[in-house]
């Protein structure tokens, strides 16, 4: 039981960075299903695996740009986010947190730009 808990909440926790996303809906439905753990990862991996479809901004140059300006916002600028990086210009990158967390987010490859999509590597 203990370890079909760990997976529901590493999944959800997963997930929380894009809550608007359908996936998390379905994931959130499906938890109160009993099923075993295996069916769980087996369903997570074919639902990322559709979902993800690769936009034409570079993984690299994001990177790039929140490690040295990241606290000024220009990776979210250079994806399309100008409302966000406007906010992260103001704030000093939500203080070094926000900024922080988008490069988290840039190197494990959930990053998105404006459309929805996963930055092209």
């Amino acid at each position: 039981m203990s370890r079909r808990l760990a997976v529901i909440l590493i999944l959800i926790v997963d997930e929380l960075t894009d809550v608007s996303s359908s996936r998390f809906w379905t994931l959130a439905y499906s938890v109160t299903e009993p099923c075993s753990v295996r069916s769980h990862t087996d369903e997570w991996s074919s639902m990322t695996a559709v979902s993800s479809t690769v936009g034409q901004k570079s993984w690299l140059v994001a990177l790039l740009l929140c490690l040295f300006v990241g606290v000024l916002g220009v990776h979210r600028f250079y994806v399309g986010k100008i409302g966000t990086g406007i906010l992260q210009l103001l704030t000093v990158g939500g203080f070094g947190l926000w900024a922080l967390i988008d490069l988290v987010l840039i190197i494990v490859g959930n990053f998105k730009d404006k459309q929805g999509q996963v930055l092209a590597r």
